[in-house]
């Protein structure tokens, strides 16, 4: 992987953006750019980032970033081949193509907000790496998060209906730039969709479950407390002793003892 010079970086960005209209043009200088960043390519069954099943460049985070930059303005001034150019990037199945289309999204105006729903429902019911699926669920879905759109809500409602390990695990993905979001003050909300998941059974998506309740407990420690003191008597309770036993560094010390003390 060749040092990265930002001045190169930026010409290149920009002669990839060149091929905005033109998705098969630009997947091709997408690809030919990726590839003289690449760290090294990998391949279903290696270890390490990312998961079995995709394979990427390793390119750093300015690359991407600067790649974002080089079609943002054309994005929000032309949707519809934005969203045809997202689409064609989707289709790739490489972590960066895939990460650039949930990037995209993000500047695709409000406007056609149910198009972008409606990729990113049908992308992440079918996304299996957690990087990708963080950040479709983070940048596709951040227009509507940060108007508190209905359209937000009720794809979350959708997906709690759902009683699946799958579906709980989109549920926290999606909830988790909404906790992080110091302008969302009604935390009981966060809360509601949250007491479902640690009533059920399934626990794969402990760990996830975890940070979030972690970021709430930031957010207010109180209130979180107060939260899982009611859920802890009625939840299975080897998964809440698990479950409080990650939690517990991002609590004062009088309120891990009382976590402590109620999963005995």
């Amino acid at each position: 992987m060749p040092a990265i010079n930002p001045t190169q970086l930026k010409l290149r960005s920009a002669q990839v953006s060149e091929s905005f209209s033109h998705p098969k043009q630009y997947i091709s200088a997408l690809h030919e750019m990726l590839s003289s960043y690449a760290n090294r390519v990998h391949r279903p069954g290696q270890r390490g980032d990312p998961p079995p099943g995709i394979e990427s460049y390793q390119a750093p985070p300015p690359v991407l970033r600067y790649l974002e930059r080089g079609v943002r303005q054309r994005l929000h001034e032309s949707p519809r081949e934005g969203l045809i150019l997202i689409d064609a990037l989707w289709k790739e199945e490489w972590l960066e193509t895939r990460l650039l289309a949930a990037a995209y999204l993000q500047h695709i105006p409000s406007s056609f907000k149910g198009e972008v729903l409606e990729r990113v429902k049908t992308w992440a019911f079918n996304c299996e790496e957690d990087p990708i699926l963080a950040s479709l669920l983070d940048r596709g879905l951040s227009r509507l998060r940060e108007a508190r759109d209905e359209m937000y809500f009720a794809f979350l409602d959708e997906l709690s209906s759902m009683v699946s390990p799958e579906a709980g695990k989109l549920v926290l993905f999606t909830l988790k730039p909404l906790a992080a979001d110091d302008q969302f003050q009604n935390l009981p909300v966060i809360f509601q969709y949250l007491k479902p998941l640690i009533q059920n059974e399934h626990d794969s998506y402990l760990s996830s479950l975890a940070e979030l309740v972690k970021t709430l407990a930031q957010r207010s420690e109180q209130e979180t407390l107060y939260f899982l003191q009611h859920q802890i008597p009625t939840a299975p309770k080897p998964k809440m002793t698990r479950l409080v036993r990650q939690i517990l560094d991002a609590f004062a010390p009088p309120s891990q003892k009382i976590l402590k003390e109620a999963v005995r």
